[in-house]
């Protein structure tokens, strides 16, 4: 069973175009289909755990590639000028990303699971000039450092282990903001975003929000989904906050010292009794039906087992009966 690729194997093999990797492979050697110019998708094994140094360094027809979770480790050039690339994942396994990685790419979307205790090297990306669009779907936000030139226009948090919301004042040119509910109340902190034209959704609770989080701000829309009341007048010291937008069942009629602007339904999956996110009741409503099908399947075999028990107790006291008239 094929378990290694090894240095350099294919190298330079224009004729490669499409790549599915035997499901045990584990390890990809260093070079191993540098510059296959006319490589355009991969399937990587669910087994992989390191893509070595170079790998697929001048894969320049290489445009996504869904990394696996059992990835430890990507090398030094990994995927070096792969110009075409423009979607990447970083997976949630991931403990080593090497210098200049994804350098010379073109991504537009970065999607990061990666958990917080990674080892990522100087330049790993280089200048990303077209990156519109980051996805978090953990609380590793050692990335923004990397690309904090990048002209990123939408950026969404959507994690369980998110609730403080780090500052994006370097991503000035961010329109959308996006805070997913997961149940855990979020917080901003002062100065949080510098955009002049930015609508933020709040699909959960908030916690708190400083004063000066907005200070730097034009805020074009503002849209709180939670229950839970928040203080403080931090909307009137932005720059400018055309609309406030909350849910129905929010009690005030301002927010964040500006009036309310109308009450939305897009927040008609948060629940105003629980404060349960959406994939919380998804998940209870599969939980439910399980435990009670247990329940009854429980009482059928209680059941069953009664009338085992009666039928048992018939029995001898039938045998009894006999042996008394008959001795």
């Amino acid at each position: 069973m094929l378990k290694e690729i090894n240095i350099k194997a294919f190298g330079s093999c224009s004729s490669i175009s499409k790549i599915i990797f035997p499901y045990m492979l584990e390890y990809i050697g260093a070079s191993a289909f540098d510059s296959c110019a006319y490589l355009t998708q991969i399937t990587f094994s669910n087994s992989l755990k390191a893509i070595n140094e170079s790998a697929f360094d001048g894969c320049k027809n290489l445009i996504k590639i869904d990394l696996p979770d059992s990835l430890e480790i990507i090398g030094e050039m990994a995927f070096k000028s792969c110009s075409s690339l423009q979607e990447l994942n970083l997976p949630e396994n991931l403990r080593f990303i090497g210098v200049n990685a994804f350098y010379g790419t073109n991504l537009r979307k970065i999607t990061i699971c990666m958990k917080s205790e990674v080892k990522i090297g100087e330049k790993v990306f280089g200048p990303l000039n077209q990156l519109e669009e980051l996805v978090f779907y953990s609380n590793n936000y050692e990335i923004l450092k990397f690309i904090q030139s990048s002209p990123i226009h939408k950026i969404t948090f959507d994690s369980i282990l998110i609730s403080n919301i780090p500052v994006l004042n370097s991503s000035q040119y961010l329109e959308n903001l996006i805070i997913k509910d997961h149940g855990i109340p979020v917080s901003f902190i002062n100065h949080f975003v510098v955009s002049h034209n930015i609508s933020i959704y709040v699909y959960g609770n908030i916690r708190s929000i400083e004063s000066d989080s907005f200070v730097d701000a034009g805020i074009k829309e503002f849209v709180y989904c939670g229950n839970d009341t928040v203080s403080g007048d931090f909307l009137t010291r932005a720059l400018s906050c055309n609309s406030v937008q909350c849910s129905k069942n929010y009690k005030k009629n301002t927010f964040g010292g500006k009036r309310i602007t109308y009450n939305t339904d897009i927040c008609k999956d948060y629940s105003p009794n629980t404060g349960m996110s959406k994939t919380t009741k998804i998940i209870l409503s599969v939980i439910i039906p399980i435990g009670a099908i247990s329940i009854i399947v429980g009482i059928i075999w209680a059941l069953k087992l009664r009338k085992e028990h009666n039928a048992i107790n018939s029995k001898l006291l039938i045998q009894r009966l006999v042996v008394e008239d008959f001795g």
